[in-house]
């Protein structure tokens, strides 16, 4: 409740969009499977990610396209010492099925779900309502100088850089460039006014000395 539930209604409060998944295996997962795997007097531990962990190290599995590292980079180095590398590091997932089909029924294969596992039906916004009172109410798109230039029908259902579905049409594309829970605006502007000079990242883990001028940093799951 406290390390999820409870962060993914505050996330949403104040404007910003949750990862529940990556705090799931930072604060839950990870921890508890390390330490049950000791209680259990086990080789170590593993989970269903296409990821690979070499030296209490972070890195994409082989299957580039179903790569998982984005969602365990905040997983602290310590919990991830025992981890043992499942098939998943290593083969590609239409390999993997495969090899299922040629040992088994493909069809008693559970689908995989990329839904949030607390989300009924994967209605956040019924959830929020439910639970954190949280509720669909009319506000304003704003442009560059904040003046009003539409209408939407909740601040959370937009996340920062979002392009698509804005519920309205412009004579020009128009992005997501920040949002204001408190008095439920959305600003809105073109791709040129988008970028941003600095940002703020937490929770970090840091697996390298920090000695190099440029990094690249992945901001989104499918960001390529």
């Amino acid at each position: 409740q406290k390390n999820i539930i409870d962060y993914f209604i505050f996330t949403y409060k104040e404007g910003m969009t949750p990862n529940p998944c990556a705090m799931c295996n930072r604060k839950i997962k990870f921890p508890l499977l390390q330490k049950y795997s000791k209680e259990l007097k086990c080789g170590g531990f593993s989970t269903g990610h296409y990821i690979r962990i070499e030296n209490e190290k972070i890195h994409k599995g082989k299957d580039i396209d179903k790569d998982q590292s984005y969602f365990v980079a905040t997983v602290a180095r310590k919990n991830l010492k025992g981890f043992i590398n499942s098939t998943l590091s290593e083969i590609k997932k239409k390999d993997l099925y495969e090899s299922i089909k040629s040992r088994t029924d493909i069809s008693l294969v559970q689908k995989e779900s990329q839904e949030i596992c607390f989300i009924e039906n994967n209605d956040y916004i019924d959830f929020l309502n439910k639970r954190a009172g949280i509720k669909e109410k009319r506000g304003d798109f704003i442009d560059d100088e904040g003046k009003k230039i539409g209408e939407h029908r909740g601040y959370f259902k937009y996340t920062i850089g979002k392009r698509r579905n804005l519920e309205m049409g412009f004579n020009k594309r128009m992005y997501v460039k920040s949002i204001n829970s408190e008095n439920n605006t959305v600003h809105l502007t073109e791709k040129k006014n988008i970028f941003s000079s600095n940002f703020l990242i937490k929770p970090i883990e840091i697996f390298e000395d920090i000695d190099k001028e440029e990094y690249s940093i992945k901001t989104r799951y499918r960001q390529k």
